[in-house]
């Protein structure tokens, strides 16, 4: 092929040394290596201290040659890679001109080879960007902003400032030039995806051009589908060299801080949980939408982890933490257990022999749970209980499958017990506390939320005439009552209150009212299970309410553990069948509203 042609079309090609290049190159790296050798030779003319382990020596200088070695050799691959895509480029030259294309094929493969070619850099100039928000390493060009927009950071250094505040304005304002940076090169990259948008119409209508010159003809001349294939040969060797190229590119960022990979857990983590609550609520998480929304979360982590923290800021954190560290250790050397209340939004501090002598005294005075003597935990025994009632009633197709495994099923490796801690109710007389059993990984915590999920929707209906919502419906309903004429000033308000409602519910009562509950749905199932699975399913998460407390078992044996998702509506069901003989005497006799308000 003549040099001339070979030149119009070269592209992309390196510009590598000539011999003579290569021979002077070679003799200074023999003489650097001379020079090596002599100065070790020196070195061991010294004498050798007594601390220095010569075969630990010869092992790192090994270790760090073999190092090198390997750097060289993968860079001399890569480039005998690049060498060969080049020789290749150079041979569909040639086979593209044997073919005898005219003057229009020419200057339209030219085109196309060119627009290949910038789509290609644009994509690495992309890709690079996408790596650079990716790991925070924005370009240096950038950091001009940090000192040259605004005067904060000059007015901020004024004594007149308290501390704290200036601490914060300054955290304001590098959070609002990060901002900017990032929305810098957000635009950035759209524009590069608009060029590379521009690249591709220009490839593809120069193809369209090739395709109508052949007039119409079907099939398109095997000349025209030759000099086609030419084309797009070349191009797509190009697109495989131009990855070589921007592989090694990217390898620059391998060496991010370690904090990537924490992102990159705690990414996962987050990510996990939202597909959890995706899945929970029947919404797919393969959408393309929910895919990015993924990936945007993982590289705000990732951002938030490598981003460079400013003196001022670091001491402040490292402040703040030797705080915090300092106030658990007086925490627990005073025997003090902080908690948040149980309807306001503050913390309470009590003493942790008070709390136990109250929870005690709640256990005693509830007679709700028994102590299990035998000390063993019964977390596996749960999960044998769980696995015996359900195998059956899959087998007998009482229970799909799938919502077994979407939401009932327990995972056998991450499974604990639940344990007991208590919240303080400092708006009543005397403190008392209200126990909380957190069962989020116990056996039967999926069955829980999957009776949960069934019963409450119905319940609702059912009940939808008799309840209050909140506080506006409450109202809304007080108006109506009004209106109709018989809110008089005569009418009283009567309410009650049921202490410990949960702990003290009677389970069979309980039971019977989920099963006269059925009465209200079609068949007597309820989403196609029968009322007999339903109430078996229940009495199996009343049955392993278990928990551990002050390193002791502990089983409850009346009403449902509060913090069992299940628990609420089984009681609300409970107190729906309790008031029915009232409510039927208020309406005949009274002709009243009742309502309740949970």
């Amino acid at each position: 092929m003549l040099k001339n042609i070979a030149k119009e079309n070269n592209l992309c090609r390196f510009k590598f040394k000539t011999q003579v290049q290569l021979e002077k190159h070679y003799q200074l790296i023999q003489k650097r290596l001379r020079t090596a050798e002599n100065n070790l030779n020196q070195y061991k003319q010294q004498p050798i201290h007594e601390s220095i382990d010569i075969n630990t020596l010869s092992t790192i200088m090994t270790a760090f040659v073999r190092q090198g070695q390997h750097k060289l050799c993968a860079e001399f691959e890569r480039k005998k890679l690049i060498l060969q895509f080049d020789a290749i480029d150079h041979r569909l030259i040639k086979t593209f001109y044997n073919l005898n294309p005219t003057d229009d094929q020419i200057r339209s493969a030219k085109i196309i080879w060119q627009a290949a070619q910038s789509k290609l850099y644009a994509e690495e100039q992309l890709a690079i960007l996408k790596q650079r928000i990716y790991t925070k390493r924005l370009p240096s060009s950038l950091n001009i902003l940090d000192h040259s927009i605004d005067n904060v950071e000059y007015l901020l250094k004024q004594s007149i400032i308290n501390r704290d505040k200036s601490a914060t304005l300054s955290f304001r304002r590098l959070k609002t030039i990060a901002q900017f940076k990032y929305d810098i090169m957000t635009l950035e990259m759209t524009t590069v995806e608009e060029i590379i948008r521009s690249h591709v119409n220009i490839i593809a209508d120069e193809k369209k051009k090739l395709i109508d010159s052949a007039g119409g003809q079907v099939p398109i001349p095997k000349s025209l589908v030759q000099i086609m294939n030419a084309i797009a040969a070349r191009q797509s060797n190009m697109v495989q060299r131009s990855q070589c190229i921007l592989k090694k590119k990217l390898s620059v960022f391998d060496d991010a801080p370690m904090t990537i990979n924490m992102a990159g857990a705690v990414g996962a983590n987050i990510v996990q949980s939202f597909k959890t609550g995706l899945t929970n609520n029947c919404i797919s998480y393969s959408d393309q939408r929910a895919k990015d929304f993924f990936t945007a979360i993982e590289n705000v982590l990732r951002r938030l982890y490598t981003t460079p923290l400013r003196s001022k800021l670091l001491a402040r954190i490292q402040y703040e933490s030797r705080l915090i560290r300092s106030t658990r250790h007086h925490i627990k050397k005073s025997n003090i257990i902080i908690r948040p209340t149980d309807k306001s939004k503050v913390l309470h501090l009590g003493s942790v022999h008070d709390y136990h002598r109250k929870a005690l005294q709640y256990m005693s005075e509830t007679n709700a749970y028994n102590e299990i003597t035998s000390g063993i935990n019964p977390c596996q025994n749960h999960l044998q209980m769980v696995l015996t009632l359900i195998d059956p009633m899959l087998k007998n197709k009482d229970i799909n499958l799938q919502l077994w495994k979407q939401y009932m099923r327990p995972n056998a490796a991450t499974i604990e017990l639940a344990h007991l801690y208590f919240i303080p109710k400092p708006h009543k007389i005397g403190t008392p506390l209200r126990p909380i059993v957190s069962s989020i990984k116990a056996a039967a915590t999926g069955v829980s939320h999957f009776l949960d999920i069934l019963l409450r929707p119905m319940f609702n209906q059912v009940t939808k005439a008799t309840t209050f919502i909140n506080g506006i419906d409450f109202v809304r309903q007080i108006e109506n009552y009004r209106n109709s004429g018989r809110f008089l000033p005569t009418t009283l308000f009567v309410t009650f209150d049921i202490t410990n409602l949960y702990t003290m519910i009677p389970r069979h009562g309980a039971i019977a009212a989920l099963q006269n509950l059925s009465k209200h749905a079609d068949n007597r199932r309820i989403h196609g299970m029968t009322i007999d699975t339903i109430t078996r399913l229940a009495r199996l998460v009343l049955d392993t309410n278990c928990f551990v407390y002050n390193n002791k078992y502990y089983q409850q044996i009346r009403g449902g553990a509060m913090g069992s998702p299940f628990t609420m509506t089984l009681a609300n069901v409970y107190m729906w069948e309790w008031e029915q003989t009232l409510i039927e005497y208020q309406r005949s006799h009274m002709k009243c509203m009742v309502g309740k308000l949970y």
